[in-house]
């Protein structure tokens, strides 16, 4: 499930931190506790997992904020009315927890080192299925609205986070997926999945982001955008894919995607 979620700044002045993605994320995670507790915490603690594998995913993710920005005092200025973003959740029960989280206290804070801004919740709305939610198979090309994280560990266990322009680049992401659907028990149809790259070479951009700013957790990652994925798979594979968001640090507000526009 996909939703679109539409802000307003309160009055004055409104600056958010440059690398947003953490401090949102801390807002989501809010939102699912005054829900319910229990399960924003196994989201937050552990989140789904295979069974033979060390690995856990949270299977949701969210879009860069869209509204216009300037950059002052190494922050970014909301020049706009309002500002929104899209969050794409694989689980009905996230979605019903993320509704009820939203609208019980209609205030959120977004916040990290240098700048805090208040903001409050103007709608809520759910988008549509990509494609209907079947065993049929359908083509559609996709566009990165958050950047795409697709890495590999070298020899010191460190990732190196890898272009678009990579040969590895898409056998990983597809790995990915597949891990992700084996994590939620499985779909047969993963197996038919085919990933394919449209590249626009003026048009490819990464962005660097700092992940816990200023503590002993600090960590920066980069992901890529401005380039289309042509993604033919059944309908199933094809929204769980949507929901649980592409690439690596999905719970991070990184690999949203959405349908390119005809």
């Amino acid at each position: 499930m996909r939703f679109l979620i539409t802000l307003s700044p309160n009055p004055g002045k409104t600056f958010l931190p440059y690398s947003y993605q953490y401090a949102l994320s801390g807002v989501i995670y809010k939102k699912l506790a005054l829900a319910d507790e229990q399960y924003a915490s196994f989201l937050h603690e552990r989140g789904y997992s295979q069974i033979e594998s060390n690995k856990h995913f949270k299977l949701f993710t969210y879009s860069n904020l869209k509204g216009d920005f300037c950059i002052e005092h190494n922050s970014l200025r909301l020049q706009s009315k309002e500002l929104s973003f899209q969050l794409s959740c694989y689980m009905p029960k996230f979605a019903e927890h993320l509704i009820k989280g939203v609208f019980i206290n209609q205030e959120v804070s977004i916040g990290g080192v240098g700048a805090t801004a208040r903001f409050v919740v103007q709608q809520v709305s759910l988008l549509p299925n990509p494609t209907p939610i079947d065993d049929s198979l359908h083509t559609v090309i996709l566009k990165p609205i958050s950047p795409l994280v697709v890495g590999e560990k070298n020899e010191r266990g460190y990732y190196n986070y890898l272009s678009p322009l990579d040969a590895n680049f898409i056998p990983l992401l597809k790995n990915n997926l597949r891990e992700k659907i084996r994590a939620i028990g499985g779909d047969p149809t993963s197996d038919r999945l085919e990933v394919g790259l449209n590249l626009f070479p003026d048009r490819l951009r990464s962005r660097l982001v700092t992940i816990k700013e200023n503590t002993q957790e600090e960590s920066k990652v980069r992901g890529f955008y401005g380039f289309e994925l042509v993604v033919k798979g059944t309908g199933k594979v094809i929204n769980i894919l949507m929901d649980c968001g592409l690439g690596m640090l999905n719970g991070m507000g990184f690999g949203s995607v959405e349908v390119k526009n005809s």
